[in-house]
């Protein structure tokens, strides 16, 4: 009997020994990460107020976990199989998961207990917070009460009024505004580099127009060359004869003939000048080109 006695008195702290529990953040939309934080721990104090018992704070799990190479837990998305392997890295039987996202000028907290053995959801609950509001222990007085049920926890009873007692009046407090748990937009998926070929090297440059050019230089200057001198000894043609009685030289050609003559010299060294025209241009055309 004696035995029996010390057994029970040894084991019944051991059986009243609440499961371990931790509150983490898991997901993150809109938020830098110092202000998700926050609000964890804004949580993580109603819900010890209201009776949840946290082994380890927000900020302490965080750090626990960084020491184990997970920098950031919000990297979970919301997944169950990540919080609850969180939970198990921790120790903890159970995880307080707190997903925040921001709602264009307000914030929304959802709120999720995972079992870390088998990633079932036991409760769950969301609060919204207009503005800059800060989450206060009435809108988690529900959450609370049924972490506390699925922990196995006695809920404490509101207290009861007594019948001689006279109806107080409260003035009635504006409900808070709720709304669902913004779904986190999932991360795109990681792109592959795209590698680019490398440009092939530049083909020679080719001369063949350059020569081309060239020898058309060459030619038209020759033939400029060739025209001036016909044209010189056309009109040289011109001054050959017998010396007069005045001492002048008198042509042997009639009129006619030195006019024909005159003609086609004037022609001639004409088209020497355009050819030799010709040729330079096609000279510095054929520079550039090479």
């Amino acid at each position: 009997m004696t035995l029996a006695l010390l057994s029970a008195l040894v084991l019944a702290p051991l059986a009243a020994e609440p499961p371990a529990v931790t509150l983490l953040v898991t997901r993150r939309t809109r938020v830098a990460p110092a202000e998700a934080q926050g609000l964890a721990n804004e949580v993580a104090t109603h819900l010890v107020a209201l009776g949840v018992p946290l082994a380890l704070e927000p900020a302490a799990a965080a750090k626990k976990l960084a020491r184990l190479g997970v920098a950031d837990t919000a990297a979970c998305a919301g997944r169950k199989l990540c919080i609850a392997e969180l939970g198990r890295q921790l120790g903890a039987a159970w995880v307080i998961a707190a997903s925040v996202s921001r709602v264009e000028g307000d914030r929304s907290l959802g709120l999720e207990l995972v079992r870390a053995s088998d990633e079932s959801v036991a409760a769950k609950d969301s609060i919204f917070l207009p503005g800059a509001l800060k989450p206060t222990a009435d809108q988690l007085t529900a959450f609370g009460a049924a972490v506390r049920t699925a922990l196995g926890l006695e809920v404490t009873p509101e207290p009861k009024k007594d019948e001689g007692d006279a109806p107080r009046v409260e003035t009635p407090k504006e409900a808070p505004r709720t709304a669902p748990v913004a779904e986190a937009t999932p991360a795109p998926a990681a792109v592959p580099a795209v590698v680019l070929p490398a440009e092939p090297p530049a083909p020679p440059k080719s001369h063949v127009s350059g020569a081309v050019l060239g020898g058309g230089a060459v030619l038209a200057l020759a033939a400029s060359g060739a025209l001036a001198w016909l044209g010189l000894s056309t009109r040289a043609s011109l001054a050959q004869g017998q010396p007069g009685p005045d001492g002048r030289v008198l042509s042997s050609l009639s009129g006619s003939e030195a006019t024909s003559r005159a003609q086609t010299a004037s022609v001639e060294l004409g088209a020497a000048g355009l050819a030799g025209a010709l040729g330079l241009g096609l000279g510095v055309a054929a520079a550039v080109a090479w």
